[in-house]
């Protein structure tokens, strides 16, 4: 193996251990003993990446207290270290986690509301799509449009639960001063999450609404898409739906050669809400 890997390796594996043990001998003293060194980068690194996890998971940081939430942390970095050198990865396997959690098996919608933050952290990051031109539709010829295939563009994504996630998120968020009441025998929520202008917006959404978008994309054609919407409800409009879901750039053609592919581009940045 070489040097600088196995070196890597022993570095790492050091950062779950007390004292140095793989390390010792290879970090040499220096102001402080090489073993107290070492403790100060470990002490940083569990402190930045609880941050960074913080501010991805906040409504889950709040439903658990500041505490629990270190503690949380803890057990999951031990299960779940780090394998990504992009730091925009670091905590996706959290919402898998919260599943087998015995801790918090009395907060049965935590995993559900962890992948509600992460797709928002997915969406705040993602590569954009222009908004499709439905004047691209009247160039397709009428036979063929029912045939087509649309999916949820980079910058959108649907996250379903048997629970009222959208509800608890809202309650959460740190500027609402209303009734913190949450009753989970309302059920379920379908939320569509995307970034209009660069701000994420959440958006809960009726059934057959949800229906049509997950339907499509699953990869089912318009037209299957739309019957499984007409199962739903029979006053879906599937021209209302079209409007509403593509100007926004929600969906996005995925036929190739199509004028209507998605437009690519870098999101600036910035902190987020």
């Amino acid at each position: 193996m070489h040097a600088l890997h196995k070196l890597q390796q022993s570095f790492a594996a050091d950062i779950w251990e007390d004292g140095l043990n793989r390390l010792d001998g290879v970090i040499l003293d220096g102001r402080f003993p090489a073993e107290r060194l070492f403790q100060v980068y470990r002490n940083n690194f569990w402190i930045a990446t609880e941050d960074a996890l913080s501010e991805i998971y906040g409504v889950v940081k709040r439903l658990v207290g500041n505490q629990f939430f270190t503690l949380l942390v803890d057990h999951f970095l031990r299960s779940y270290p780090p394998r990504f050198g992009n730091m925009l990865q670091l905590g996706s396997e959290l919402p898998v986690f919260l599943c087998d959690f015995k801790l918090t098996e009395d907060l049965p919608y935590i995993s559900d509301i962890a992948r509600l933050e992460w797709a928002y952290h997915e969406v705040f990051h993602a590569r954009g799509a222009r908004p499709f031109n439905t004047q691209t539709l009247a160039t397709i010829p009428s036979e063929k449009i029912p045939l087509l295939h649309f999916g949820i563009s980079p910058s959108s994504r649907l996250v379903n639960s048997i629970f009222p996630i959208f509800e608890i998120w809202r309650l959460n968020q740190p500027d609402y001063n209303g009734d913190q009441t949450v009753d989970l025998d309302t059920g379920g929520d379908s939320v569509l999450l995307t970034r209009p202008d660069l701000v994420v917006e959440l958006q809960k959404l009726e059934q057959v609404d949800a229906r049509f978008l997950q339907s499509l994309n699953s990869g089912s054609s318009l037209d299957k898409a739309t019957k499984a919407a007409l199962n739903v409800s029979k006053n879906f409009d599937l021209e209302q739906a079209l409007a509403r879901y593509l100007v926004t750039g929600t969906l996005v053609l995925k036929d190739e050669n199509s004028s209507g592919s998605a437009l690519t581009y870098n999101h600036p940045g910035g902190k987020q809400p």
